[in-house]
């Protein structure tokens, strides 16, 4: 709720500060005394439009500073943006601050925390409702005229799970839009990969085959030379014509050295080393011997090796130049996203598929919740109407609008809310067609009828503080009397602060505050008093009959305030 309002060089106001109940509180006073200036200055507050003009003559800036207790239910809604912004109520209350200068040049603050006109309308839209002056009036918004009726069918909960599975559905449809507008890149790029993965596989690659084949390569390349140090090296193990080799030599001393152990035992040790160095050395000569037989040194292999290593080259400049481990490993990812791509088309058409079940849920959904807007429409409208009768609009004709949407080629394209769309239709008067609310051209009887329909939806509606302006215009009597009952009525589950010149309306405050202009050292001033029950006794008489002091007023007076 509104707790208090500071204002600071505002039209005619130097210095004020007022702090407000919960309840009713009534703000009265004479024709000009400013009471439209309290109005413009809470205006301020809600995002309205501020200018230098509103600065008090003789000032350089104006200031307007509300603090506003936030309810559970706005808290609750407020939390994201103010999270997000940087924002913490402190004990639940925001401090809102609005500056205009003559440089041209304001401030808005939330918490000292500075934001933008936008901002704060946003803010704002949770907090207060001001009637009486049309561009802050949040009934008249079509999205809040959908919201209460919803809230008043008890439909919330079910419109906020169509909207979640709304916004399922556009993700959805925004994953299958990315599959078709990228289908021709990535065919062209599945065709390069099915390319290079049969290339791949087609030249049967071994691991480090390129290093092999260059060892091979180098081998053949040198193959006299190799032979020569391979016969060589055979000669001296063996031995050649009449020179004898290392194994016959060996093989003598084993025998000479073998007959001596026979004699001195203590020979066997270099006799076992002998025959260990034999056994080694006959193996080393058959390997030697084998690898030179081995050896293929036809010019074709030779051939057959260029050939391979060039295909090899080819294949590294294209897929991995480091080596055939590095193109095998190109050929395995290229595999893999072939593999992607067989499970992207199997993924896009369940992702059509759950597309189409999901379309057919929303439209089954969207029609429950078109007839049950429409069932509580047929409520709600008659409702209203009732309480307008008993607001001085007995004339009036109030209806609700429901007209589905059915030009989306695609529930997806459809508001989150539904296919409806929802508008509070009123005709004030008997022969006047019906019309949308926001072409109510009477202030009175606009507020009136936010009256009659914050009344009946006083349960239902988050926000908590209520301000009603020109609400009595061309009523009075029991009509006056009937408004003054509703607006104590509805200050009992909300704050209300009303401007009015009846005294039957104001006779139903919990708070009675007076508006007065005097001069003071030759500059006009608005002031602002708080009544006692005294001073409420004479400012009603005031109000009934201009004269606070008159027997009759007096009496009249205190008859109302026993209500």
């Amino acid at each position: 709720m509104l707790e208090s309002l500071h204002i600071k060089n505002f039209a005619l106001i130097d210095k004020l500060s007022l702090h407000f109940s919960q309840g009713l509180n009534i703000l009265s006073g004479e024709t000009g005394a400013g009471k439209s200036i309290l109005v413009g200055a809470i205006n301020l507050i809600v995002g309205g439009r501020g200018d230098s003009s509103m600065i008090r003559t003789g000032s350089s800036e104006t200031s307007v500073t509300a603090e506003v207790r936030l309810s559970a239910s706005g808290e609750a809604e407020l939390t994201p943006w103010l999270q997000e912004h940087g924002i913490e109520p402190e004990d639940h209350t925001l401090i809102i601050k609005r500056i205009l200068r003559t440089s041209g040049r304001g401030n808005i603050y939330i918490q000292s925390e500075p934001v933008t006109v936008k901002d704060l309308q946003h803010v704002s839209r949770y907090l207060i409702d001001l009637h009486g002056q049309h561009e802050h009036q949040s009934i008249l918004y079509e999205t809040n005229q959908r919201r209460l009726l919803d809230a008043y069918g008890s439909l919330t909960e079910q419109v906020a799970a169509f909207a979640e599975q709304h916004a399922l559905l556009k993700q959805y449809k925004g994953q299958l839009a990315d599959y078709f507008t990228s289908e021709k890149n990535l065919l062209r790029e599945k065709d390069m990969l099915e390319y290079a993965v049969q290339e791949i596989d087609q030249a049967k690659l071994q691991p480090e085959e390129d290093g092999q084949l260059q060892t091979e390569l180098t081998i053949l390349s040198k193959s006299e030379q190799l032979t020569a140090m391979l016969e060589e090296a055979a000669a001296m193990l063996q031995g050649s014509g009449t020179e004898q080799g290392v194994l016959n030599s060996l093989k003598t001393a084993q025998r000479s050295l073998s007959r001596a152990a026979g004699i001195d035992v203590r020979l066997k040790d270099g006799l076992m080393q002998i025959e260990n160095s034999l056994f080694e050395l006959e193996d080393a000569y058959d390997k030697i011997r084998t690898y030179r037989d081995s050896i293929d040194f036809s010019p074709e292999r030779i051939d057959q090796i260029h050939e391979r290593l060039l295909l090899i080259s080819s294949l590294k400049r294209k897929y991995g130049e480091n080596g055939v481990g590095e193109i095998l490993n190109y050929r395995n990812q290229a595999y893999e996203k072939l593999q992607n791509f067989e499970n992207r088309t199997e993924n896009r058409e369940k992702l059509e598929i759950r597309c189409g079940k999901l379309e057919d849920s929303l439209r089954e959904q969207a029609a429950l919740i078109t007839g049950k807007r429409e069932e509580t429409a047929g409520k709600l409208g008659p409702a209203i109407q009732a309480h307008l009768a008993r607001l001085g609009m007995p004339k009036a004709e109030f209806s609700i609008e429901i007209t589905p949407l059915n030009q989306y080629a695609s529930i997806a394209d459809a508001p989150s809310s539904g296919v409806d769309s929802v508008k509070f239709m009123i005709s004030p008067n008997t022969g006047e067609p019906v019309k949308e609310l926001k072409s109510i051209a009477s202030g009175g009887e606009l507020s009136r009828i936010m009256l009659a329909i914050k009344t009946e939806f006083s349960d239902n509606d988050a926000i908590e503080t209520l301000i009603f302006d020109e609400i009595d215009t061309g009523i009075g009597g029991s009509v006056a009397a009937s408004v003054g009952k509703h607006l104590r009525s509805l200050s009992r589950s909300r704050q209300v602060l009303c401007i009015t010149h009846l005294a039957s309306i104001a006779a139903q405050a919990d708070t009675h505050f007076t508006v007065i202009k005097k001069e003071e050292n030759g500059r006009t001033l608005t002031l602002v008093k708080a009544l006692q029950e005294d001073d409420r006794v004479g400012e009603l008489a005031r109000m009934l009959s201009g004269d606070s002091s008159g027997d009759a007023a007096v009496a009249h007076a205190r008859e109302l305030l026993k209500r």
